[in-house]
C-alpha cells in the first residue's frame, strides 16, 4: 500500500539494533495534533461502518476517490491504532486459534496453595488420556490451568542392554509410537558399561532421525554384559487433549508423590471461558470449587472477546469527503514547519 503520508516526516540519522553505522530514516516521533483538536467538531466528521473484508485503502478510495488518505482513519480512531483494522469473521476465528492455541483444564481442586498449587512450569499428565503438557498460566478465579501440549518434551533416562557382535558393534532402535515420537538426545551424557565397568574407548552415533543409535569399537568379549545409560526425548504428536473425569497429575520433586486434581471440564483455549457474565452483561464471580456453574452465568470465551472487539472497531469516525482536502493540506503544512 503506497502512501505520501511519510513524505512530510523529516529525515534523521538513526542506528538500528547492533548496527555500527547510521541510516537515514524518517523521524517517526514527529506529530501534529490537528485532527485530535478538531475531531469533536461534527461539521468536519461523520461515522462510517467498515464492511466485512474492506481494506483501509479501499475505504479511502470509496470515500475520497484516492487510496492516499487511509492513514486518517488511524489518526482519528484510537481503537484502530491500538487494535488494528477490523477483520472478517473467518479471520477473527483463525486469529483466536493462533493467539490461544493451548488447552484449558477446569478443576475443583484448590490450586492456590501447595502442594496442590500446580505451579507454572510443571509438566502434568492425564491419568487416562496420557496427554501431557506444561502449565503456562493459572486462573485461580475460575479454577483453570492453561496447559501447552504442543511444545512439551518429556525427557527420561533408560538403561538398555546392548547386543554386541564380535566386531565390537551394536545397534539399538526406538520403537515407533502412534501417540508420540521418541528421539535420542544428549549423546555426550551417555554411559556405556562392560560388566558394570565404565568404558571410554568406543564411538557412538545416531541417525539423522535420532531414532537409531550405533556403537562401534567396543571391546568385545563373548561372556561380558554391555549396557548403556542414555537419554530419550518423547515428543507428543497425537491430538493432545485431556479427558473430562480423569485426573491430571505431576510428581512432587520433594516428596516423590503424585499431586493430582480432577478434570471437571476441558476446552480449546480460544473457546474456553475467559469470564462469566449475568444477563445484563456484568461480570460475575464464579465459585472455583463448585462442580456445576449456575445456569444464569453466561460464559464469554477468548474468541467471543476478540469477535466483540473486532465488531467495535468497525464503527469509525471519518473526515467528510468535502472537508478532507482542506484538513489534509493544513496537516501537511504543520508537519513541514
Amino acid at each position: 500500500m503506497s502512501t505520501q503520508y511519510f513524505k512530510n516526516f523529516k529525515p534523521i540519522y538513526y542506528r538500528f539494533g547492533d548496527e555500527t553505522t547510521n541510516t537515514i530514516f524518517s523521524d517517526l516521533s514527529q506529530y501534529v495534533d490537528l485532527l485530535d483538536q478538531v475531531k469533536s467538531r461534527e461539521a468536519f466528521f461523520e461515522d462510517y461502518t467498515i464492511l466485512s473484508g474492506e481494506r483501509p485503502d479501499q475505504v479511502s478510495f470509496k470515500l475520497y476517490g484516492s487510496t492516499e488518505y487511509y492513514w486518517t482513519f488511524f489518526l482519528l480512531n484510537d481503537d484502530l491504532r491500538e487494535s488494528g483494522w477490523s477483520m472478517n469473521s473467518t479471520d477473527v476465528l483463525e486469529s483466536a486459534k493462533a493467539r490461544y492455541p493451548n488447552r484449558v483444564v477446569r478443576t475443583t481442586r484448590d490450586i492456590s496453595t501447595p502442594p496442590y498449587n500446580f505451579p507454572v512450569g510443571k509438566v502434568v499428565q492425564g491419568s487416562v488420556s496420557g496427554t501431557y503438557g506444561t502449565i503456562i498460566r493459572r486462573n485461580l478465579d475460575l479454577g483453570h490451568l492453561i496447559i501447552d501440549t504442543t511444545n512439551t518434551v518429556i525427557s527420561r533416562q533408560e538403561t538398555i542392554t546392548l547386543d554386541v557382535n564380535s566386531n565390537g558393534f551394536a545397534q539399538i532402535e526406538l520403537a515407533e509410537r502412534d501417540d508420540s515420537e521418541d528421539k535420542y538426545h544428549s549423546k555426550s551424557l551417555w554411559v556405556v558399561r562392560k560388566d558394570d565397568v565404565i568404558m571410554t574407548e568406543y564411538q557412538v552415533g545416531y541417525s539423522e532421525l535420532e531414532t537409531v543409535a550405533e556403537f562401534n569399537n567396543l571391546d568385545y568379549s563373548a561372556s561380558s554384559v554391555y549396557t548403556v545409560e542414555l537419554f530419550i526425548n518423547r515428543i507428543q504428536n497425537k491430538d493432545a487433549v485431556f479427558t473430562t473425569g480423569e485426573q491430571i497429575f505431576y510428581v512432587d520433586s520433594e516428596s516423590g508423590f503424585n499431586i493430582a486434581a480432577p478434570v471437571v471440564a476441558e476446552y480449546d483455549q480460544y473457546n474456553a471461558p475467559h469470564h462469566y457474565e449475568d444477563a445484563s452483561g456484568e461480570w460475575v464471580d464464579l465459585d472455583p470449587y463448585a462442580v456445576s456453574i449456575p445456569v444464569n452465568y453466561l460464559p464469554v470465551s477468548y474468541y467471543d472477546r476478540l469477535l466483540a472487539k473486532n465488531e467495535s472497531v468497525r464503527q469509525i469516525k471519518i473526515i467528510k469527503p468535502d472537508s478532507v482536502q482542506a484538513l489534509i493540506k493544513e496537516f501537511n503544512e504543520l508537519m513541514n514547519e
